[in-house]
């Protein structure tokens, strides 16, 4: 099982977010095995569109098979910090 994370981030865009959970999700239903979870630092994120996400503030057991993403890296949360692509 890849468990893939989602950190969702104060004014993320609903777009950067629902492809890739998308693309996930439809792999998982057609049995592919991919876990979605998705994280913040508080339960509820607002969109940059508005719309209130609801997300788990402790983070899952990860392993090396296991990816996270960061949808929206231009999100103002994200500005001033490290390159897009450097390590964190």
């Amino acid at each position: 099982m890849t468990r893939v994370v989602f950190v969702l981030l104060p004014d993320v865009h609903l777009l950067d977010l629902a492809g890739p959970a998308q693309v996930f999700s439809t792999a998982a239903g057609l049995g592919q095995p991919y876990v979605l979870d998705y994280v913040a630092e508080s339960p509820q994120v607002t969109s940059a569109q508005g719309l209130p996400l609801t997300a788990r503030t402790d983070w899952p057991s990860l392993g090396p098979e296991d990816l996270v993403v960061v949808p929206g890296w231009r999100a103002p949360a994200l500005r001033g910090g490290p390159e897009p692509g450097a390590a964190l």
